[in-house]
């Protein structure tokens, strides 16, 4: 090729280039002088931008989530010892009391009545062998380093969802208050028995599931570490309470269900 014949077609090239330059620039000033253009420009810029902050933010809470996932469910940890309960107080009723009624945790460190709702607990008197105390009288005395609660039953059969987290939400806000260095644990419904549905349907498995996945969802909003002890009292075979742990009623425990569940205690510490 000739060397005429190349100049041509580099000439011609940067001619395309001008033009469609030209035509950007000519594209930009129309836009720019056209405010109702521009805005519209602008807009669609800024909309972009957004979404793509929208979508990292969106992203930064399912990681957020996932992390306060772990540290809500008590995972297992080397076991400790018995002394371990030492500093810790219990709260919860019939199921709670049977704690103490096997002698695995000393009545001092108990707040537990026998047929008690959580929604009562903030007005109970509970009596101990050195006295009587409210919830809000004991932690205006003692600050233990750990408070597990342990309520639920009593109300699955007559409290709506709402009710429910309502009054066991302000429960735990006024432990919290009277209490802010404690750990607090909030412990699984525990399963019934087939013997206790058949009594009376409203006592059932499906639905202390339900209510429990409500308690999880509580601890993750409030920052509290949630116990998982209906898996190690479930019979997984027939969806009741083992048999082996049931004391007969199909609603509370013999002294092997306690075994487990101090067992289980001190194999999830904080």
């Amino acid at each position: 090729m000739s060397r005429q014949k190349e100049n041509h077609i580099f000439l011609k090239v940067i001619l395309v280039l001008i033009i469609i330059l030209s035509l950007l620039i000519v594209s930009f000033v129309v836009i720019f002088s056209n405010t109702s253009l521009k805005d519209k420009f602008l807009d669609n810029f800024k909309i972009k931008n957004e979404i793509v902050a929208q979508q990292n933010v969106s992203n930064e809470s399912i990681s957020s989530l996932k992390s306060s996932q772990n540290q809500t469910l008590l995972e297992q940890t080397p076991r400790a010892d018995e002394s371990y309960f030492d500093d810790v107080l219990f709260i919860g009723d019939s199921r709670t009391v049977g704690l103490v009624d096997m002698g695995f945790v000393d009545d001092s460190n108990v707040l537990a009545e026998i047929g008690l709702c959580h929604k009562d607990a903030l007005n109970t008197r509970f009596k101990q062998q050195n006295g009587s105390y409210t919830i809000e009288r004991y932690l205006s005395n003692n600050s233990p380093r750990v408070i597990m609660v342990g309520f639920g039953i009593n109300g699955i059969a007559y409290m709506d969802e709402y009710d429910f987290m309502e009054d066991y939400s302000e429960l735990i806000d006024t432990i919290m208050e009277y209490s802010p260095n404690s750990k607090i644990v909030i412990e699984s419904i525990l399963p019934v028995g087939q013997i206790q549905e058949n009594k009376d349907d409203r006592y059932n498995n499906d639905v202390v599931k339900q209510y429990n996945e409500l308690l999880y969802n509580m601890c993750e909003q409030k920052g509290l570490y949630y116990m998982d002890l209906y898996s190690r009292l479930i019979d997984e075979n027939t969806g009741y309470l083992n048999e082996e742990y049931d004391s007969g009623d199909g609603l509370h425990f013999n002294k092997l269900a306690y075994e487990q569940i101090t067992d289980y205690m001190l194999n999830h510490t904080i």
